[in-house]
């Protein structure tokens, strides 16, 4: 549980930096602890809800086996630093494959 809320405080004060939901997980960065699978569940059920979220998830798994770091960013940054409210895998899965 301390891990929990350790990881909310911290990717709170990263995604204030970065313009990104509170509990948005980078697909480069999962490791498949209990704190980052709590993040990304929260974020795909509360943050993602017009979409679909078993694709959330897929394009999410997708993503997290990227090869880029560099497009992998540049895809994040453009779909959710642009004001749009569709900050979600999918719509980053579709960004990544163009910057590829």
């Amino acid at each position: 549980m301390k891990k929990i809320i350790m990881t909310a405080l911290l990717g709170a004060t990263f995604s204030l930096a970065t313009a990104q939901p509170i509990f948005f997980v980078h697909p480069m960065d999962f490791d498949n602890t209990e704190a980052i699978n709590y993040s990304l569940n929260y974020f795909v059920k509360n943050e993602c809800q017009n979409t679909d979220q078993a694709a959330q998830l897929t394009a999410f798994e997708s993503l997290s086996h990227g090869k880029d770091r560099a497009a992998m960013d540049k895809a994040i940054k453009s779909v959710c630093d642009s004001g749009s409210e569709q900050c979600d895998y999918v719509t980053i899965q579709t960004e990544y494959l163009k910057q590829i």
